[in-house]
């Protein structure tokens, strides 16, 4: 549910970026919201790194969802810095996103 509500408050963001906030509330509602989201993200990516959770099921699930905290990172920060982007930056960008969707891939393939 975390990663939904995520998902639509980014989706929320991203449709309204060249529109100013209707109040007060609306910004901080975001923002707030978002980050109640991402804790309960990353409280769940951490049940995936521990020691039993591994030895149960395998480091498949940790790679995946540290997978998608850096995707979701990549997308905060195209988010919140667009544009402008240097040469070098616009490379690395792009690389690091090609790896990370291609980590997906190949973990969806293992799965």
């Amino acid at each position: 549910m975390a990663w939904i509500a995520l998902l639509l408050l980014l989706e929320w963001e991203i449709s309204s970026l060249d529109k100013p906030y209707i109040s007060l509330f609306e910004r901080y509602a975001i923002h707030v919201s978002r980050i109640v989201a991402y804790i309960f993200i990353i409280y769940s990516a951490y049940q995936y790194t521990t020691d039993e959770y591994v030895l149960e099921n395998g480091y498949l699930d940790m790679f995946n969802a540290i997978t998608w905290l850096l995707i979701v990172a990549i997308i905060e920060y195209d988010l919140y810095y667009p544009g402008g982007f240097y040469k070098i930056e616009w490379y690395i960008r792009n690389f690091v996103k090609i790896a990370l969707y291609s980590a997906l891939f190949v973990i969806v393939v293992l799965w």
